[in-house]
């Protein structure tokens, strides 16, 4: 399967804007704008925060690039409404919630989780899924199903976690979800019921680590982390073929 790069480095793109914030995470889109985190990692004494991009894929240019956020690790992130959801990850049951707009953080919202999914600790992903959400759990191959009062009322699993996860969406009556190894360029998008059966795989081929995957206008575009010595790229591709449409 063929990823065919329709952007510029989005790093370069936002030039000082993203200094300090090399580490690409999760993505998403709307009908018409992709919005991708972008990591500050907490070292040289720079406090641990985000920023999102807002990113025109018709003319190629950055719309906005948000202040610092507070939002964990950004490793999952989804659009409903006018509202970007992101997960936390790092033990924490919050979803932050941002302004897809200004890209302003609101007051986040906290997952109840029932007693007979006790166990649920954390999440890492998520994908806007009828009026809620499917959220990947931390530290396994869990899916929650949240309704639109954040609660949990389902757990699946999805069959075999081989490598890394990152990225989910929703295509048709199927979970899609990116797997990727660092920088091995051993790229995968993964297909499964609801139920968590795998249905598909197939391997992407893309330079550097894959971390996203999401749906704009039918098609499959993914998002890549490339590292050139101490150069830290970020790409968008589009998934090329049959494949690539819902």
């Amino acid at each position: 399967m063929d990823a065919v790069i329709i952007s510029k480095d989005i790093r370069k793109l936002a030039g000082n804007r993203l200094k300090h914030y090399t580490v690409t995470q999760g993505s998403c889109a709307g009908s018409k704008y992709v919005y991708m985190v972008f990591e500050q990692k907490p070292k040289h004494g720079r406090p641990h925060r985000c920023k999102v991009v807002k990113y025109d894929p018709g003319t190629k240019r950055i719309v906005k690039v948000s202040g610092a956020l507070k939002v964990g690790h950004g490793n999952g992130i989804t659009l409903k409404g006018h509202t970007l959801y992101i997960t936390h990850s790092a033990g924490a049951k919050t979803i932050h919630r941002v302004d897809s707009k200004t890209l302003k953080q609101r007051k986040g919202v906290k997952v109840r989780v029932p007693k007979r999914f006790k166990g649920v600790k954390a999440f890492n992903g998520i994908a806007s899924y009828g009026s809620g959400f499917l959220l990947r759990v931390m530290g396994g191959n869990k899916i929650a199903v949240v309704n639109s009062k954040f609660e949990i009322v389902n757990v699946f699993r999805t069959e075999t976690n081989w490598t890394t996860s990152q990225g989910m969406t929703i295509q048709g009556r199927r979970l899609l979800r990116a797997y990727s190894h660092a920088q091995s360029g051993k790229n995968y998008l993964v297909w499964y019921s609801l139920k968590g059966k795998q249905k598909r795989r197939s391997k992407v081929e893309l330079e550097g680590e894959m971390e996203s995957v999401f749906l704009l206008n039918g098609e499959i575009y993914v998002t890549t982390y490339v590292k050139r010595g101490k150069k830290r790229e970020a790409y968008i591709a589009k998934i090329d073929g049959p494949e690539g449409s819902c």
